[in-house]
C-alpha cells in the first residue's frame, strides 16, 4: 500500500453517493486533466463547471457567479494567476469565454476576498484543517471558508481518500494504530474510518467478514 490516496474507483463512486448524492452526469474517463482536477473536489462535476461557464457568458456575471469562479482557485493553491486563469478556462470548456474574461474574473475587485487568501484556504483545507482553523489563520470570516468548502467539498474529497486508504487498510488487516500513523489522523478518526471502510466493502461485496 505505497500510495496512501490511491483511488478504487467503486469505493469512491459509492462514497460520493452515500455522502453527497448521485453525480448529475457520469465522470469524463477520458480526459486526465479535468479528472485530476475534480477528484480534489467532492462536490464539483463536469456539468457544475459548464453551468457555470454558461452563466459568465450568458448572465450579466452577477457577484455569486464571479465568486464561484474565484473560488476554483482554492482547488490550485501552488499556481500562479497565469496558470489559474489558462486551467480554470479550460475546465469551463466555453468557447465563448476568453481568456481575458477568467483573468478578469480572477483578478476580482477591491471587496472580493484576495485570490492568495483563496489559495491559501485551499491549501489548508487539502492539509485537512478545519474550517474554524482555516479562517483563523488566514485571517478571514468563517462564513467565506464555509462558503468555499460548501461550493467545492475539499474536506469531502479528503474524506474520500481516506476512505480508499482506510479500505486498502482493513483488506491488508492493518492495525488502528498503524493505519492512524500511515494516514496522518488521530487514532480515534482512524477507528471511525476503518468502520465504515469495512461497511463500505460489505456494501461493494468485497468482504471477508
Amino acid at each position: 500500500m505505497n500510495d496512501a490516496v490511491r483511488p478504487h474507483e467503486g469505493v469512491r463512486k459509492l462514497m460520493h453517493t452515500l455522502l453527497v448524492g448521485a453525480p448529475k452526469t457520469p465522470y469524463d474517463d477520458e480526459n486526465d486533466e479535468l479528472q485530476d482536477f475534480l477528484k480534489e473536489a467532492a462536490y464539483l462535476t463536469t456539468q457544475d463547471l459548464s453551468e457555470m461557464g454558461t452563466q459568465i457568458e450568458t448572465l450579466s456575471a452577477t457577484r455569486r457567479n464571479r465568486a464561484r469562479v474565484r473560488y476554483l482557485a482554492a482547488l490550485m493553491p501552488t499556481k500562479s494567476l497565469h496558470e489559474l486563469t489558462n486551467s480554470i478556462h479550460y475546465v469551463m470548456d466555453n468557447a465563448h469565454l476568453t481568456i481575458s474574461d477568467v483573468r478578469d474574473i480572477l483578478r476580482g475587485g477591491k471587496r472580493d476576498v484576495p485570490l492568495t487568501k483563496i489559495q491559501m484556504i485551499g491549501r489548508l483545507l487539502i492539509e485537512g484543517k478545519s474550517l474554524r482553523h482555516t479562517a483563523k489563520e488566514v485571517g478571514v470570516s468563517y462564513e467565506t471558508v464555509s462558503r468555499i468548502e460548501s461550493f467545492v467539498g475539499i474536506q469531502e474529497a479528503r474524506r474520500l481518500k481516506l476512505v480508499d486508504f482506510a479500505c486498502d487498510a482493513v483488506r491488508e488487516g492493518w492495525s488502528v494504530r498503524n493505519f492512524a500513523t500511515a494516514a496522518g489522523i488521530p487514532k480515534s478518526t482512524a477507528h471511525l474510518m476503518l468502520i465504515k471502510a469495512r461497511q463500505v466493502l460489505k456494501e461493494l461485496g468485497d468482504s471477508n467478514e
